[in-house]
């Protein structure tokens, strides 16, 4: 299996291919493309994220089983939790960036996709998706403070994965309330993109696996000691 890196890094490369098909549409193009191509991008983040979950806990089993000094556990696991929720992150991005840019197609004026309507688009999309995405690279933050100053930075890592269990419901009531109505109530096209797509921050919530062994590691205090 490999490791934690390659699928983060897999999963920077998804995220900036979607990001780009949302400004340019250029993936969407025949339009016949467009199913194919959002399932595909979509497909993959999810095998992506789910072999980067399967490496995690294998690195934890692999790591602990090796060492019984809880220094170098909890070395190993800061450094891996950077790496999760750089990848927890860009599959967050990967999957509102691909579902937003795949919902309508054609040209005008030389947008695409949710850039019909831009104005409308980024004010939702940042207010839906910039609090998730600091969510999700908070335990990676905290995983370098933990290393730095040690005690209570570590127990914060395990709240900030707490947080994410809150930031993913409320994100989405406000893009149900704020976008999704638009889809039908509304003339707001790039509203109900934003809205519609981030309904999948949903499945950030498969994040919290990826993050949860790297946070158990961080705070390793020796076996059968997990706090």
């Amino acid at each position: 299996m490999k490791r934690i890196e390659v699928w983060a890094a897999v999963l920077l490369v998804g995220a900036v291919v979607a990001v780009d098909n949302l400004l340019t549409g250029r993936l969407l193009r025949p339009e016949t493309w467009v199913v194919v191509v959002s399932l595909g991008m979509f497909g993959g983040g999810l095998v992506a994220l789910g072999a980067a979950i399967v490496a995690a806990w294998r690195e934890r089993a692999r790591v602990t089983a090796a060492s019984a000094d809880p220094e170098t556990i909890a070395a190993r696991g800061a450094r891996g939790l950077r790496w999760a929720a750089l990848a927890a992150v860009m599959f967050s991005v990967l999957v509102f960036a691909n579902c937003s840019g795949s919902l309508s197609t054609g040209a005008s004026g030389g947008n695409h996709g949710a850039m019909f309507d831009a104005s409308n688009f980024w004010p939702l999309a940042a207010a839906v998706l910039l609090p998730l995405i600091v969510a999700l690279a908070m335990p990676g933050l905290l995983a370098t403070m933990a290393r730095r100053r040690a005690g209570r930075w570590g127990t914060a890592a395990v709240l900030s994965i707490a947080a994410i269990l809150i930031i993913v419901p409320v994100t989405m009531a406000v893009a149900f309330y704020a976008g999704v109505s638009d889809c039908y109530l509304g003339p707001s096209e790039g509203a109900c993109a934003a809205g519609a797509a981030s309904l999948g921050n949903v499945f950030s919530l498969a994040s919290i696996a990826l993050l949860l062994p790297y946070v158990q590691m961080l705070n390793w205090r020796g076996p059968n000691r997990v706090s």
